[in-house]
């Protein structure tokens, strides 16, 4: 076997790895949401039969008040949830395992590369020498990169942080489209 077969195998190792823990990563992201989506489901609907009880024993006013308050509340319980949820998930990218990490920026990085011509990397210092072939700044980040083209004037947030608050952005505003109906 010539040193280009055993990098090539290394490499599809590598990379079949890679996929199997974004792909585990992602199940349990869904699971995550399923859970906190459906908890939440359960709770509308609850929160909805008793509101509707109320509305036929009171007045029309008094009942469009009772379930102004009984949606307000629901959505205090939906962003307890979500909020629940991502840090779970927060936790779980945090205590990943260093290959297991060094899988995942890699990932993100081409990801990035498809977008950019990177020429910086932001990163935080334990997260660096995943991008020794670019110029790295170093910044205490909690996870992820921020990628930069040479002058600076086009960047890619990819930072674990940004990512699970586009994601909490994206499930809040269902939920709110949701109550609101």
């Amino acid at each position: 076997m010539g040193l280009q077969d055993v990098k090539e195998e290394l490499l599809n190792e590598a990379h079949h790895e890679k996929n199997v823990i974004l792909e585990k990563a992602k199940i349990e992201s869904t699971q995550i949401m399923e859970h906190a989506k459906k908890k939440a489901a359960e709770e509308k609907e609850n929160s909805l039969k008793a509101t509707k009880k109320n509305l036929e024993e009171n007045e029309k006013r008094e009942g469009a008040a009772a379930l102004l308050d009984a949606k307000k509340k629901l959505l205090a319980e939906e962003k307890e949830l979500m909020h629940g949820a991502i840090e779970k998930v927060r936790d779980h990218l945090s205590s990943l395992k260093k290959k297991e990490r060094e899988e995942i920026l890699s990932t993100l990085l081409a990801k990035a590369a498809a977008e950019i011509a990177i020429g910086k990397i932001i990163c935080d210092n334990a997260d660096a020498p995943v991008f020794s072939s670019y110029i790295v700044e170093m910044k205490p980040i909690t996870g992820g990169f921020i990628a930069e083209n040479k002058d600076g004037t086009i960047s890619v947030d990819l930072t674990f942080d940004t990512m699970l608050e586009e994601v909490k952005e994206k499930y809040s505003q269902e939920v709110m489209r949701a109550l609101l109906k």
